[in-house]
């Protein structure tokens, strides 16, 4: 594998660590606010609130940051998990901005759909490097390994449930 190839591996990796923590933070910043809120216009205190609470509401994509954040990290350490979950996550990610645009498209503003649409053109272009000849390569996958086999239909499930969540 050449330099520019394990450069841009890196970089990718550090992106999916990067959105993971992102992802985390505005479930928590988005409900912290509401929080504020809500708390303002009743007598309850932080006390009758919790985390876990905030966590359960926004599985999905509480999930979907810890994969990315875990992916990110195996594959900074070269691990062929890591890679899988890398790959298959960017897959998910783009495939749910793809669905969103296309749902949402009548009820958003323009700018909306463009960040949509870099967020998908990111999505693809790094799933289309992490399935490229040089990283299978790399990693080659082994589809008789029952560990590779459980984390793609964890995240196909993930990607399913999403799907309908968007439809309905």
């Amino acid at each position: 594998m050449s330099k520019a190839w394990l450069i841009t591996e890196k970089i990718i990796s550090s992106l999916q660590i990067i959105f993971g923590l992102l992802i985390i933070y505005l479930i928590f910043y988005n409900n912290i606010f509401l929080i504020n809120h809500y708390l303002g216009e009743t007598n309850l205190g932080w006390r009758d609130l919790s985390f876990y609470k905030i966590i359960q509401n926004n599985f999905l994509a509480f999930t979907k940051a810890l994969f990315f954040f875990m992916s990110g990290i195996l594959l900074i350490k070269n691990q062929t998990i890591g890679w899988i979950i890398g790959l298959l996550i960017w897959f998910n990610f783009g495939l749910i901005s793809l669905l969103n645009l296309l749902m949402l498209h009548q009820k958003v503003q323009i700018v909306w759909d463009i960040n949509i649409c870099m967020l998908m053109i990111l999505c693809f272009l790094n799933t289309t490097i992490l399935i490229s000849k040089v990283f299978r390569k790399k990693y080659k996958p082994n589809w008789k390994n029952w560990k590779n086999w459980s984390i793609i239909l964890i995240v196909l499930m993930i990607t399913l449930i999403d799907i309908y969540k968007i439809l309905v």
